[in-house]
């Protein structure tokens, strides 16, 4: 093959350009392996196919393109190219080229590729299935243009950490600070250096970076026309890594990066085409042209490097350019060259550090022009003293509120660079800063509410310094930094909230103000805590102190109370839930997409082969009811582990009747949980006397994991150690120490239920939850036992679909039922957070013990361990599975219950379901 020559503008030969610049054709080719089996790729997932070019070219990178014809299953033609992989193992000898591609239709997708200089490619088909579907790339959401949404219709909240190292460690130390920083805190983006640094950059304090480069180099020598496939394939796998655990990645530097050696201009269409080929089919991936590109370069260049890439880009992923705040150097006319309302750009980047809430709210809302914006550098906490500008967990905490309820995407980094100059070596520390609980709290605190549909709203708060997001006339949050009270412009209604502390760690974290109606005009709101008491809208004192008043800074959160939230269905018997039929109906009341749930209706019928019956129901409709074989009214049938939510809940009830002298012995969650299970002593493990009842719940206790294997029933002197099995007599490990999802440890719990009520466990549950609530069917399991132990029931039982929903939708009232607090409102609460300290994979199902509450689990916090993840969910959410594919689960922020009933056992894709139910909430605007 020729080389390239001489004066080529895009570095490729004169004829692969030209067969670039023609259409795609579709081409019979070989690939090295063929399967017969028509592979499945998910939705926005990756196909990939390897193809092997036996041609000898003088440089695989420039002498020849791999061209691609894909075709979608309704018609049309989506033209792309592949590119040289070298061994594909990362050597840069080879003959392997991949074709990479992001299928966005369901159905079977044709494809054909062929060499530009006329050698064999491969064609094939593969199907593109809705099972294990990606989100899709973001976008500007066509609802509120401040926010991000997924192509696939999802949301999440983008909240990032600026992890430097995570394309450059080489170590396996980037996972330890990725699984335990960046997922730890819910980071849902991660921002590391750029890819192009090459030989001699140097970063902070004047050290040498590690070389991370995206080109093949001879000492400190480009060669600009060949890429280091080391180098790239570490970043696939990197990319891949992160999209798996839901985490969108921005590169801080950019592909054009304003230190180390810059690209010549006559490679950068080869550069941008590789780049393209290997990363576009990822849907993690914003693109981001350059930071402080002001710097460097003119607004001509960085502006046709970006739409160069919305051109190439077949599914357009956002671009931007890194920006220093437009500083005070430049003119106004420079300023606006540079304003990332240009076409080009479709969200804005911005650098300006803060420590106040209202100056990072201010610049960061006045820069809004009708596109996402990326706080990007507004929330750097310098441990160390390299820029001059220590900062302390107060303004890092104020900052980070600031540029939250601004609008934008927040991003925090406190990171520390330790040089040793007589070794040439920097080790960086992640995770110490100060402020970085507290910008987790934040986060949390902002996920669990529709922010999508909120746009900052200054004008709302009269008084100067506190800063708000809102929907106006649905939803408010404020925070202010000082102050003993918030006035906010409310229009006539009812409305309800709660004073939240942003404060990590602080006691208490939230207090509720009960429901109050309005007429309208400036509503003052007296800090919490104070002499109108109870924890409601009371004044408090400005600092705070013993009485548990919030210090300093606090933030407010006021909801309109709508129609539906007063809404509580009437039992089966006298007409049951309200169900609506036509679409019209579920779009106007229920707020729900017709096509989504359709979609969502056809996944149930197909996700596996069980008799089930389905629930979905938002703002108090049902929306969506599914039923094969089962009956959601009637049939009663085992329901698994869904039981230990519901036993959880109604030991709640029995601790909150205790404490109230309504009950036979008095009981709170951190009480020695044997002290209240008279048939296990002598105990057959002397470290069971350390076990609390809330370790019982949620599976920290040590009691007879499900990983040993043991059976989940049996006698009574079985469950509780006496019956000489060592599995169920002696402890997994010391309470408190691990966590393993245990069965035995519930049943230890309807017994701790029998001692504290007086009544076995199923006549407390029906009395106490099931009959406040008009449950009316159910069924309970029971276990023998000898003249010591007797015959008690255990936590397991069975209930339709319809009123397992009824539980859900109680936790998602806060607990009320009507007039009465049914479940008590600290329980609710405490259910949104883990309830222990303990972190890594469970003992069975190896997934994340923080995902264990009381009894109910956290599915947001699922991160791919054991197969599963909560990506999609909101933060808020609440569910409980059960083996057989039995589920139940609320979403506060939604206003969503879904439940599935199937009396059988087996494993089932539970997270899809409430994914897909979320996907399909309609924006309320």
């Amino acid at each position: 093959m020729d080389a390239h020559p001489a004066g080529s503008r895009l570095g490729i030969t004169r004829r692969a350009a030209l067969a670039l610049a023609a259409a795609l054709t579709a081409a019979a080719g070989r690939a090295e392996e063929k399967p017969s089996a028509t592979p499945e790729v998910p939705l926005w997932g990756r196909f990939e196919a390897r193809v092997v070019n036996e041609t000898r070219y003088a440089n695989p990178f420039t002498d020849v393109v791999l061209q691609a014809t894909f075709t979608r299953p309704g018609g049309g033609t989506v033209l792309f190219w592949g590119f040289h992989d070298g061994d594909g193992m990362g050597g840069q000898d080879g003959r392997v080229w991949r074709l990479r591609f992001m299928p966005d239709e369901l159905g079977e997708w044709r494809y054909a590729c062929k060499f530009s200089d006329g050698a064999p490619g491969t064609s094939g088909t593969f199907r593109c299935v809705a099972s294990g579907a990606g989100p899709g790339p973001l976008r500007a959401d066509p609802e509120n243009p401040r926010w991000f949404r997924f192509a696939g219709g999802s949301r999440k909240r983008l909240h990032g950490y600026y992890y430097l190292d995570f394309w450059s460690d080489l170590d396996d130390a980037w996972r330890a600070v990725v699984e335990d920083v960046v997922l730890a805190d819910g980071y849902t983006l991660v921002m590391p250096m750029s890819y192009v640094r090459g030989p001699g950059t140097v970063g902070e304090c004047g050290q040498p970076v590690q070389r991370t480069y995206a080109w093949d180099t001879i000492g400190d020598k480009v060669d600009w026309t060949r890429f280091d496939l080391a180098t790239w394939r570490r970043l696939d796998e990197r990319l891949a890594w992160a999209a798996d655990r839901g985490l969108a990645v921005y590169t801080f530097d950019g592909l054009f990066p304003n230190i180390g050696a810059k690209v010549p201009p006559e490679p950068e269409e080869l550069y941008l085409r590789y780049t393209l080929a290997r990363h576009v089919p990822f849907w993690n991936v914003l693109w981001n042209v350059g930071f402080e590109c002001w710097e460097v370069y003119a607004p001509e260049q960085v502006k046709a490097w970006a739409a160069r890439l919305k051109a190439l880009d077949p599914w357009k992923h956002p671009v931007t350019w890194h920006d220093q705040g437009y500083g005070a150097q430049l003119s106004a006319d420079e300023r606006a060259a540079w304003s990332h309302a240009a076409p080009e750009a479709d969200y804005g980047s911005l650098q300006q550090e803060f420590r106040t809430a209202r100056a990072a709210y201010d610049f960061v809302a006045g820069s809004f022009s009708g596109k996402p914006v990326f706080g990007c550098e507004c929330n750097w906490e310098q441990l160390q003293d390299v820029y001059g500008k220590p900062r302390t967990r107060e303004e890092v905490r104020r900052g980070i509120w600031g540029v939250g309820l601004a609008g934008a995407i927040s991003l925090y980094a406190d990171w520390t660079a330790d040089y040793d100059p007589t070794q040439g070596k920097t080790t960086r520390r992640y995770g110490r800063g100060k402020g970085r609980a507290d910008v987790r709290r934040m986060h949390d605190l902002l996920s669990r509410i529709p922010w999508w549909t909120m746009a900052p709203r200054a004008d709302l708060v009269p008084e100067p310094g506190p800063v708000c997001l809102a929907a106006a006339g649905r939803r408010y949050l404020v925070y202010a930094e000082r102050g003993s009270a918030i006035a906010l412009d409310l229009p006539a209604g009812t409305y309800a909230g709660e004073w939240l502390d942003p404060r990590d760690g602080a006691a208490p974290d939230r207090k509720p103000i009960e429901p109050f109606d309005w007429s309208g005009g400036v509503r003052r709101f007296p800090g919490p805590g104070g002499p109108e008491g109870g924890g409601g809208d009371g004044a408090g004192q400005h600092g705070g102190g013993p009485d548990g008043a919030f210090q300093d800074d606090r933030a407010l959160y006021v909801w309109a109370v709508p129609e539906a939230a007063r809404y509580f269905p009437p039992p089966e018997s006298r007409g049951g839930w309200r169900k609506l039929e036509k679409p019209e109906e579920v779009r106007k009341l229920a707020g729900m997409d017709p096509e989504r749930l359709e979609g969502l209706r056809r996944w149930l019928l197909e996700s596996d082969e069980r008799g089930f019956a389905a629930v979905v129901i938002r703002h108090g409709h049902i929306a969506l009811e599914v039923e094969r074989g089962n009956s959601s009214r009637t049939d009663a049938r085992r329901v698994a582990s869904v039981s230990k939510a519901v036993c959880a809940t109604v030991l709640a009830i029995a601790s909150e009747r205790s404490q109230r002298g309504l009950a036979p012995r008095k009981m709170r969650f951190d009480d020695p949980a044997f002290d209240f299970i008279a048939w296990a002593h002598p105990l057959s493990d002397p470290r069971k006397a350390k076990i609390t009842v809330r370790q019982l719940l949620n599976h920290t206790s040590g009691i007879c994991p499900e990983a040993t294997g043991a059976p989940n029933s049996g006698t009574w002197e079985y469950v509780l150690g006496h019956s000489g099995d060592a599995r169920t007599e002696k402890l997994a490990f010391d309470p408190g120490a691990g966590c393993g999802y245990s069965t035995h440890a519930l049943h230890h719990a309807a017994l701790a239920c029998e001692t504290v009520t007086g009544m076995p466990y199923d006549r407390f549950a029906i009395e106490a939850l099931f009959r406040p609530l008009g449950i009316e069917r159910w069924w309970f399991e029971s276990f023998e036992g000898g003249e010591k132990h007797g015959r008690h029931p255990s936590h397991g039982m069975g209930m339709p679909a319809r009123d397992l929903a009824r539980i859900a939708y109680c936790m998602l009232r806060g607990g009320r039922w009507g007039e009465e607090q049914v479940i008590p409102r600290w329980f609710v609460e405490e259910t949104a957070a883990p309830t222990h300290a303990v972190t890594g994979p469970e003992l069975r199902f190896k997934i994340d013990a923080r995902t264990f509450s009381h009894g109910w689990e956290l599915p947001a916090k699922l991160t791919g361990g054991g197969g599963r993840s909560g990506g999609e969910i909101p933060a808020d959410a609440r569910h409980k599975p059960g083996s057989g594919g039995q589920l139940i689960a609320f979403v506060p922020s939604l206003d969503l219950v879904v439940a599935r009933q199937t009396g059988s056992s087996g494993d089932w894709k539970f997270e899809e379901f409430l994914r897909l139910a979320c996907q399909a909430v309609a924006i309320e605007r």
